[in-house]
């Protein structure tokens, strides 16, 4: 028998992840199948994603919604990652919102520049599972 911990992912630990931690998660990102992809992860891990496959649909979703987290992609057209950052934290409701830099990029300098402009983590293309289980888990508007 194996004994669950944190680091358990099997599916008693994710199973009492979608009891205990609903929590409705945004994901940005212009690459509809890493989004999409990434949208059955988060709905494994017992969340409500929502997806929208350009920064200004996104945006407008985030203010409609008010997700507990946005995982955002830096490398959008039109609209990057960063600007989308500062638009979002100017909305006084989404102050509390986890905002999740998703990129290739992972050098100190991208990480910085996402700190700035108002994320709180940067996560790095491709994302581990067990390190977006453990953002869902102790993120978000309630934490």
């Amino acid at each position: 028998m194996i004994e669950t911990d944190e680091k358990y992912l099997g599916l008693g630990y994710i199973f009492r992840m979608q009891k205990e931690n609903k929590k409705t998660v945004l994901i940005v990102d212009d690459n509809r199948d890493a989004a999409d992809t990434l949208a059955m992860l988060i709905r494994i891990a017992g969340c409500d994603p929502l997806v929208a496959y350009d920064t200004e649909s996104g945006i407008a979703l985030a203010h409609e919604r008010l997700p507990d987290i946005i995982l955002h992609d830096m490398s959008m057209p039109i609209v990057n990652g960063y600007e989308a950052a500062r638009r979002l934290r100017s909305n006084e409701k989404l102050a509390k919102t986890t905002l999740v830099a998703v990129t290739a990029y992972g050098v100190t300098e991208d990480r910085k520049r996402a700190k700035i402009a108002g994320f709180d983590i940067h996560m790095a293309k491709p994302i581990d599972f067990e390190a977006l289980t453990e953002v869902l888990e102790r993120s978000g508007r309630s934490n």
